[in-house]
């Protein structure tokens, strides 16, 4: 009986242990809990600033690419500096950023970024990781946007440009004849055509080959381009024949730059391989309005005043 009352009162106390036990580990559980869904609070709060931060920085990040994409469709009327200047503006617009430049920055924060094949760079200083980290991005956009830029010139050059004497081709040529001759006539301002003629340039291809005769309309272009201004134009109408059209210019002063012309090329020597080359030209001259004020008149007057130098002996000007 006293074994049986023994057992009684260990069973009591064994499972007085383990509701004890079960109650501390009850009570273990419920602060584990209680802290778990406090940091789960606190995580989600964290988030939800986060996401708001994404979504800000996102609709930032979103209206930049959509600047982007406007100068991708629109670079071809930009040069390198309007385009650089329109990117860095709107880098430097970004929360972050504290400087961005393409001249050398001093500071802990300032870093380096290559956007060409040159030597150009842009520099970046700011603290915050975020935009440190899509800078690089930032810069290859620019690159990209640069070298489009460059293409689309090259392209374009190609389009005007005679491919062997790198002078204006015929159809550029009079294309700038027509605007130049209407606005002309708008600002009431003179406008000279010179028609030129290398003199017995069939004779340097007969006799010596038309490798040597492309390399002396080549000179000649560069000598002919020399004696006027940048603002005047150089075109090839074809063979060895140039038309150069001389903007605010009247008679005298046509005159007078088709003389230096004629007279700076009879003076080269043009070499090639082994040959010292002498070369003159012809040339006609036309003036808007002392000889014409008709367009379809305009080239035809200067091509006669050509043939007139040409019949009187070359290597020389003539007008009407």
């Amino acid at each position: 009986m006293s074994v049986f009352i023994i057992l009684i009162i260990l069973l009591f106390v064994f499972i007085g242990l383990l509701l004890k036990e079960y109650q501390r580990e009850k009570g273990y559980f419920y602060s584990r809990k209680t802290n778990l869904t406090k940091k789960i609070k606190e995580l989600q709060k964290k988030e939800k600033l986060l996401t708001n931060k994404i979504e800000d920085f996102d609709k930032k990040i979103s209206q930049f690419f959509a600047f982007y994409d406007t100068t991708r469709l629109i670079s071809s009327i930009f040069d390198k500096e309007e385009l650089t200047a329109a990117f860095i503006e709107k880098i430097s617009s970004l929360e972050g950023v504290d400087r961005i430049s393409l001249s050398k920055l001093q500071g802990p924060n300032c870093h380096r970024f290559k956007i060409s094949q040159g030597q150009d760079y842009l520099y970046l200083d700011t603290q915050a990781p975020d935009i440190f980290g899509l800078f690089p991005l930032f810069a290859k956009l620019l690159t990209v946007s640069l070298e489009r830029l460059e293409l689309y010139q090259r392209l374009q050059e190609l389009s005007i440009r005679d491919y062997l004497t790198g002078a204006y081709n015929r159809r550029f040529f009079n294309q700038r004849v027509e605007e130049e001759f209407r606005r002309s006539e708008k600002l009431k301002n003179s406008l000279s055509f010179l028609m030129i003629d290398l003199d017995d340039f069939k004779k340097i291809n007969d006799n010596y080959g038309h490798l040597v005769g492309d390399a002396v309309l080549k000179r000649c272009t560069v000598l002919i381009s020399e004696c006027v201004r940048q603002i005047d134009f150089v075109g090839r109408l074809g063979g060895e024949e140039f038309g150069v059209l001389l903007t605010d210019t009247d008679k005298a002063g046509a005159i007078m730059v088709s003389e230096r012309i004629c007279s700076r090329i009879s003076q080269e020597k043009i070499k090639v391989f082994d040959e010292n080359l002498g070369i003159t030209v012809s040339i006609g001259a036309a003036t808007y309005p002392s000889n014409t004020i008709y367009l379809d008149l305009f080239a035809e007057i200067a091509d006669k005043a050509l043939y007139k130098a040409k019949a009187s002996g070359k290597d020389r000007v003539c007008w009407f």
